[in-house]
C-alpha cells in the first residue's frame, strides 16, 4: 500500500510540474510577440488630435500637450505624435496595443466607479492593467537622426496631486537606431490621462473612425 501511494504521489508531481512547464512554454510563446513594424515615410492621414499631460522638467507638477494622431493604412498603425522636454516623439500603436489600451481604460473606469483606485500601491498600481510592447521614434532637431526603441507600455494609473490619473508608461528601452547613437536607452515616460481624454485616443483607436480614413484611398 505505502509503495503505491508513493508511486501516486510521484505521479502527481511529475503531472504538477509538467502542467508547469507546459503553462510557462504557452506564457513564453505570448509574449513573444513580433515588434510592430511601420513604414514611417508611407502614406499618412491626419486622424485627429487628444491631449495629455506629461511630468513637468524639474517640477513634480504635470503639464498639458497635444497629441497628434496619424494613420497608416498600409500597415494599419496608428501613430501618436507630441513634443516634450525639447524632444519630438512618435508613440505607434498596432491593433492589438490600441485593443489593450481600450480594454484598460474600461477595466480603470470600472475601478474609479467602485472606488478601487489606491494611492499606496504605486509600483504595481502602475501596471495595473497590463504590458505590451510598443515603438517609438524620437528626435530632438534632426529627424534624420531619430532614435528607435521598443519600450514595453504599461497601462494603470497614478495619483497626482491627490487626483487619480489613466496612464501609459513607457518603460527606459534601449536606441537600437543605425543612424544616431547620441542618446543610448530612451527613459521612462509617463503619459497621464483624465477618463475624458482617454475616451479621446479610444476614438482616434477606433475601428469605424480608421476604416472612414481608408475611403479616401
Amino acid at each position: 500500500m505505502r509503495g503505491k501511494l508513493r508511486r501516486t504521489t510521484r505521479f502527481f508531481i511529475f503531472t504538477c510540474i509538467a502542467v508547469c512547464v507546459c503553462l510557462n512554454a504557452c506564457a513564453s510563446l505570448e509574449k513573444a510577440k513580433e515588434p510592430i513594424k511601420v513604414d514611417n515615410l508611407a502614406v499618412r492621414f491626419e486622424a485627429g488630435s487628444a491631449e495629455a499631460q506629461f511630468d513637468k522638467l524639474l517640477s513634480s507638477e504635470l503639464e498639458k500637450h497635444a497629441l497628434n494622431a496619424f494613420y497608416y493604412p498600409d500597415d494599419d498603425i496608428v501613430c501618436l505624435e507630441y513634443r516634450v522636454n525639447f524632444y519630438n516623439y512618435s508613440l505607434f500603436w498596432d491593433e492589438d496595443n490600441r485593443a489593450a489600451f481600450a480594454d484598460a481604460l474600461i477595466r480603470y473606469k470600472e475601478d474609479y466607479e467602485q472606488r478601487n483606485l489606491t494611492a499606496k500601491r504605486y509600483l504595481s498600481t502602475k501596471r495595473q492593467y497590463g504590458t505590451v510592447n510598443g515603438l517609438v521614434m524620437w528626435y530632438s532637431f534632426q529627424k534624420h537622426a531619430q532614435g528607435i526603441s521598443y519600450p514595453d507600455l504599461e497601462f494603470g494609473y497614478y495619483f497626482k496631486s491627490n487626483m487619480p490619473y489613466f496612464a501609459v508608461t513607457q518603460r527606459e528601452a534601449a536606441n537600437v537606431s543605425e543612424t544616431t547613437s547620441r542618446q543610448e536607452v530612451i527613459p521612462n515616460m509617463v503619459l497621464y490621462f483624465t477618463r475624458e481624454q482617454a475616451e479621446v485616443i479610444v476614438y482616434l483607436f477606433d475601428r469605424d473612425h480608421l476604416q472612414t480614413l481608408r475611403q479616401v484611398l
